[in-house]
């Protein structure tokens, strides 16, 4: 849009101002001064005025008054009609309809940054801003015309949220209206699956035991299965300890919110015990598929029993767990699980490696040479 297409608008708005204002004002100033006259009766003004006359051009006065502010009116309504079809002209009347189909937003200000025209989407948003000085509108578009970045800032207008990018060549702001695209994003966000498992600790240790130790059990599955109802959390049972835990990003968020206090509350169920049951909860988010959150939650319970249970570790896809808990202190004692996570790593490293050094300490025992010998059949049964 070229210059003289910008600013005509307004250079004619302002002269039909600097007409009519001044004439308004003489008007009411020598109306002012002839009531004064008047009402002395300066000059015998009562003897060559009468009362009828008065009226009569006080009435055309106004009837004169009134006809000039609805021709500005038209004139005005007029140029912003033409504005709006020079910009047609200039964009093409289908990229005006392309952009409004995109929800895009134009505004076009001047050096005063004062907006002189914006196209239809903002009148659809019920959004007037014509002669409006945009930063006295959004103070937030001020810092990005200062900084010229090209990152879009976000703003929320009629409780709608827009992306805004300023041009400063053109001097044209361009607002995208990404209402619908958040709501998108965030109903899907809150609806992703999230995949737990929960396993409670030392659960074959405490069955054992005398009906106190059941009981514990008893008030710890009821805390669990009271936690679930209020987070809303599928709770399905495949082993006598352990249950898998469904729900979406929003329940997650909620019990993250409280810290997962679940494993508190079990916790205390046996404080003073010598056997204390607690609980290790592994919880995977940010995948789409359930399979692949099963494993990785499978492997975060893994994770936090070989950390001494007691705890919640939560994988997220692509990016660094997450710890929960962990307040009983860890006991010294080597779990099937604990195996298993460590001779897994030991498997998966022999099988990435290229070559396997194998070597006792010092002044080797009998102990370190059947490690060693046990590392070697591990080592031959991995390559073959």
């Amino acid at each position: 849009m070229s210059i003289y297409n910008r600013f005509t608008m307004k250079k004619k708005i302002n002269r039909f101002r600097l007409f009519v204002f001044p004439t308004i004002l003489v008007e009411v100033v020598g109306l002012i001064a002839f009531i004064i006259i008047y009402f002395n009766n300066f000059f015998n003004i009562k003897e060559h005025v009468t009362v009828e006359y008065t009226i009569i051009v006080i009435s055309g006065l106004i009837i004169i008054d009134a006809l000039i502010m609805w021709i500005a009116f038209l004139r005005i309504s007029s140029y912003r009609h033409k504005t709006d079809l020079k910009a047609a002209e200039v964009i093409g009347s289908d990229v005006q309809e392309a952009y409004n189909f995109a929800m895009i937003g134009l505004v076009v200000t001047d050096e005063n940054d004062i907006v002189i025209w914006h196209n239809d989407l903002f009148k659809e948003r019920h959004i007037d801003i014509i002669d409006l000085n945009i930063f006295e509108w959004q103070k937030e578009l001020k810092t990005l015309k200062e900084k010229n970045s090209n990152e879009p800032a976000k703003l929320v207008i009629n409780n709608r949220n827009f992306e805004v990018k300023y041009l400063s060549d053109a001097g044209l702001w361009i607002f995208k209206d990404t209402t619908d695209y958040e709501s998108i994003y965030s109903y899907s966000k809150l609806q992703a699956p999230v995949v737990g498992i929960l396993s409670m600790d030392n659960y074959e240790e405490v069955i054992k035991g005398d009906d106190d130790y059941n009981d514990t059990i008893t008030k710890a599955k009821d805390i669990i299965f009271d936690y679930a109802q209020k987070y809303g959390v599928l709770l399905r049972k495949f082993k006598d300890s352990n249950y898998l835990m469904l729900c979406n990003y929003e329940a997650y968020s909620k019990m993250k919110d409280d810290n997962f206090s679940i494993v508190d509350r079990v916790r205390s169920v046996s404080f003073g015990e010598d056997i204390p049951l607690t609980l290790s909860i592994g919880i995977a988010r940010d995948f789409p598929d359930v399979v692949k959150l099963n494993e990785l939650a499978s492997a975060a319970l893994d994770i936090a029993m070989s950390r001494g249970g007691d705890q919640v570790v939560v994988s997220v896809y692509g990016k660094e767990m997450e710890f929960y808990g962990g307040k009983t202190e860890a006991q010294e004692k080597r779990s099937r699980v604990k195996i298993r996570v460590l001779a897994d790593s030991l498997i998966n490293l022999i099988k990435n490696a290229s070559n396997v050094l194998i070597m006792g300490h010092t002044n080797m025992d009998m102990d370190a040479l059947g490690s060693c010998l046990g590392v070697k059949a591990i080592c031959d049964s991995s390559k073959s």
